[in-house]
């Protein structure tokens, strides 16, 4: 709510309705720009329209008709001098700040740039000392408006403490808990139900793509791997799927269009859900993938549409396991990996199960807190 109640004012010097039924808002700078009534009216900043504790919407919007014609508009004092415009809706009266009316004017930017990557960026992805993220909320600021841009961080000098994953989830949000384990200990186990759980090459991946929301946080905490094998693989699924875009638009599309069947389960736990391999936000952009080669089921589609889907999917398959695209992370004992993962997949090369202990735990969340974390620190800290 941060565009209700700007911190400065911008003076608006002139306000009227056109010929088209819109309120003309002209700025003292110059710029001007036309709103829609009914737009206006639910969106009074009044306390009678408005919860002034929480900013929440008293006024009902299912109330406005399809027709509704301000009485008078006028532009008057505001505060600190600058102007605002009064709408008289016959039956009720709201004011409008050139600042909060400025906020609207365009649509606003995207909330952050993605700093797309590939294998030969390993060396500049985000990292930060355990300690500092965990007691100093700049450090764990900074930490995570980096990551934040590239879909991808590491925590070094984590205390090799069970469950210690949950703890560095809760500085900036929640555990999302899942099937299978609360916490997922990855040990090689004869008995595991994923491959993560032997000793073999773990191809780059998002986790849980069998649910409808598949989590979008993961963090990959490594307790005792002291002879430093099989180290992690992370690859920009997003860069893939906008160069995609790039060479083949249409079997771009079809990645976003065709619901994919997903499944992993065990003798207690099911998972299963259909979803597209890419979607895509309300302009356009990427803003998700998903991507399992391991626990892919059948596509359902009509045979004769079959091979354009699969000239599309393989394309992005190999891009996937192509290693200029993919970045090699060496771990060791106390080392955490983050990945946004509706954006980077992980994996991790083979190990000698023989070399020594291999413990690591992973523990899932959401980005939707980080990103808000971000904006309360920014907010605490009085940071851009």
């Amino acid at each position: 709510m941060s565009k209700q109640h700007p911190s400065t004012e911008i003076e608006l010097c002139d306000a009227s309705l056109d010929a088209d039924g819109l309120v003309q808002v002209t700025w003292a700078d110059g710029t001007d720009a036309r709103f829609d009534t009914r737009w206006l009216r639910d969106n009074c900043p009044c306390s009678t329209c408005r919860v002034a504790q929480t900013e929440e919407r008293r006024f009902f919007s299912g109330s406005l008709t399809s027709a509704l014609t301000p009485k008078e508009i006028a532009v008057r004092a505001g505060t600190a001098e600058a102007g605002c415009i009064r709408v008289d809706w016959g039956d009720h009266r709201s004011e409008f700040t050139g600042s909060f009316l400025a906020a609207y004017r365009t649509l606003p930017p995207p909330r952050y740039e993605p700093r797309y990557w590939d294998a030969t960026d390993v060396d500049d992805f985000p990292v930060a000392e355990c300690d500092a993220v965990m007691n100093d909320d700049g450090a764990l600021l900074r930490w995570l408006v980096d990551f934040r841009a590239w879909g991808v961080g590491r925590l070094v000098g984590v205390p090799a403490e069970s469950e210690y994953v949950v703890r560095i989830i809760e500085r900036f949000g929640h555990l999302r808990r899942l099937a299978f384990d609360r916490i997922h200990d990855v040990r090689v186990d004869p008995a595991g139900y994923n491959v993560a759980h032997t000793a073999e090459p773990l191809p780059p991946h998002a986790d849980f793509p069998g649910y409808r929301w598949p989590p979008s946080l993961q963090l990959l905490h490594m307790l005792e791997n002291p002879a430093g094998g099989g180290p992690w693989i992370a690859v920009d699924g997003w860069r893939l799927a906008n160069e995609l875009r790039a060479a083949d638009p249409d079997g771009f599309r079809l990645l976003t269009e065709v619901w994919a069947p997903w499944r992993m389960f065990s003798a207690d736990e099911e998972t299963y859900a259909r979803g597209p391999l890419v979607w895509l936000d309300d302009r356009g952009a990427v803003a998700g993938v998903r991507f399992s080669n391991q626990v892919m089921q059948p596509i359902e589609l009509p045979a004769e549409e079959l091979d354009a889907y699969y000239d599309a999917y393989t394309q992005y398959a190999r891009a996937v396991v192509d290693p200029r695209n993919q970045a090699i992370i060496p771990n060791t004992s106390g080392d955490l990996l983050m990945t946004h993962a509706h954006r980077t997949f992980h994996g991790r090369q083979a190990f000698d199960p023989e070399a020594g202990p291999r413990w690591l735990q992973d523990g899932y969340a959401e980005f939707d807190d980080l990103d808000a974390r971000i904006t309360v620190l920014q907010r605490k800290l009085e940071t851009p």
